[in-house]
């Protein structure tokens, strides 16, 4: 059966509601991805490092672009760095959250 509901979202604007942009600027990354104090003291509540940055990287996805982890994989190299260095954990460390 073919879906009758109209597509409201070409392919390519619904790939960039679901994906952080590779290409954004220092003061993008700033204005979307710094943490507040609330934000470091729930993060550090979390045990190991991947974790902490794991559960950092969700919540800043769900501020921008508003959408859930496993929605937003792979998430930029620059992007993972500027929020890991806030909490002084290594971005590689992602990989094994």
């Amino acid at each position: 059966m073919v879906d009758a509901r109209p597509r409201v979202l070409t392919d390519e604007q619904r790939f960039w509601l679901t994906t952080i942009p590779p290409d954004l600027s220092h003061k993008e990354l700033v204005r979307y991805y710094t943490l507040s104090p609330d934000d470091i003291a729930f993060i550090r509540r979390h045990h190991k490092d991947e974790n902490r940055l794991g559960i950092a990287v969700q919540l800043c996805g769900l501020r921008y672009p508003g959408r859930r982890l496993v929605e937003l994989l792979p998430i930029p190299r620059n992007v993972l760095a500027y929020i890991a260095g806030q909490l002084g954990i290594a971005p590689d460390l992602f990989q094994h959250y």
